[in-house]
């Protein structure tokens, strides 16, 4: 059974241990029916090279090839190819054989080390950051959770109401805005209206908007997770002007958004919510490349896995495209590097990252060229 990325999977595949290596293989993945195929040629070329890899490192000949086989006459529900998003990896030891599913491309990748190799699980995690989306017009009031996969509408009971008329008693009027999606080329979804200015506001408006804010608080309360809010200008300004968890507001979408299909309404919502993302490690990356002496930053590998061993991590960035050789000396508390992988090398970039994930610091796994300067890894220091 593929699994989907999960804390639970990417800790017992942490540790695992065996007596020689395990295979740890990704791919992107075909979704279309008729390029499936490709996915079933593209495993078989990826176990071909984990043969010879496992042979180069000392296994004999007849060991990688019962651990190759055993990927390859796994029975693989051929129905994943378009179930389980872009990206797809499977993790092979002769104790255990595991799949994950991934929501986004990855390169091709054969690894055979100790330990498996878990840095593009770790980019999945946390790529499943959870918001909350809250489309709001007179007419209709809707909440719902999302992430990367898709949105679930809330059941909001009498916390929320439905519609201004619940609220005020009468019929809304004002400003009315249209929504079309423009899917060709991957555009994003349009918006568009006329109507009521700021001036333009009513007093059951404003009554309406603070009963939306104030039954949202029931649902804030559960979590830290930010919000995206769907509605036209006017009660957007009304709610950032009432609500006194405006603050939480990541993101908005102008428009009325009734009748906007659910796949396009979260397609739009994920956008944004990734962009944030992808701005808050940008930050993050630049504050630690253009630190001062306040804030204790490491770009030395031997010191950031010492460090990761002793939990003293906070934020780790490693190159996703780049590997480096060696070995971590428990005892000695060293770190070996070598330019090729030998025989019981451990990919220190991948163990620097699940140690420091472990013991509670955020991982992030970007291309090289992004890391100030040595391209391969920085880390900011809880000490």
């Amino acid at each position: 059974m593929t699994s989907r990325v999960s804390q639970a999977l990417v800790e017992s595949l942490a540790a695992h241990r065996e007596d020689g290596p395990v295979l740890s293989l990704y791919m992107p993945t075909a979704l279309e029916v008729d390029e499936r195929r490709q996915n079933e040629i593209r495993l078989k070329n990826l176990l071909r090279q984990a043969r010879s890899r496992l042979e180069t490192l000392g296994m004999a000949g007849t060991g990688a090839q019962a651990l190759t086989e055993r990927v390859d006459k796994a029975p693989l529900e051929r129905e994943m190819w378009q179930a389980h998003g872009r990206g797809f990896a499977v993790f092979a030891g002769r104790d255990l054989l595991a799949h994950a599913a991934l929501p986004f491309r990855v390169r091709e990748l054969v690894v055979a080390s100790p330990r498996f190799q878990l840095r593009p699980l770790i980019e999945a995690l946390a790529r499943q950051r959870r918001f909350w989306l809250l489309a709001m017009s007179q007419k209709d009031v809707r909440l719902y959770r999302g992430d990367e996969k898709a949105l679930t509408e809330v059941d909001t009971g009498s916390h929320l109401p439905r519609s201004l008329v619940e609220v005020a008693g009468r019929e809304p009027t004002g400003k009315e805005l249209y929504f079309h999606s423009a899917n060709r080329g991957g555009e994003a979804a349009i918006f568009h209206g006329t109507g009521a200015g700021k001036d333009d506001v009513e007093p059951e408006q404003e009554q309406f908007v603070r009963a939306v804010a104030s039954g949202l608080e029931h649902f804030l309360k559960q979590d830290d997770s930010p919000v995206i809010l769907a509605a036209d200008n006017q009660l957007r300004a009304l709610y950032a002007r009432v609500s006194r968890h405006a603050d939480r507001v990541l993101d908005e979408i102008d428009g009325n958004v009734e009748h906007v299909p659910e796949e396009s309404l979260h397609a739009e919502a994920w956008r944004r919510m990734e962009a944030e993302l992808e701005r808050r490690r940008d930050t993050e990356l630049y504050r630690l490349g253009n630190s001062g002496p306040e804030l204790p930053v490491s770009a030395d590998l031997a010191d950031i896995v010492r460090a990761a061993t002793e939990g003293r991590i906070d934020t780790l960035f490693t190159a996703a495209d780049r590997h480096c050789w060696g070995r971590w000396d428990a005892s000695e508390r060293t770190v070996e590097i070598h330019d090729q992988p030998l025989p019981g090398d451990d990919d220190l970039l991948d163990f620097a990252a699940v140690e420091s994930w472990l013991k509670g610091g955020a991982v992030h796994a970007v291309p090289g060229e992004r890391i100030p300067g040595n391209g391969m890894v920085i880390a900011g220091l809880r000490y």
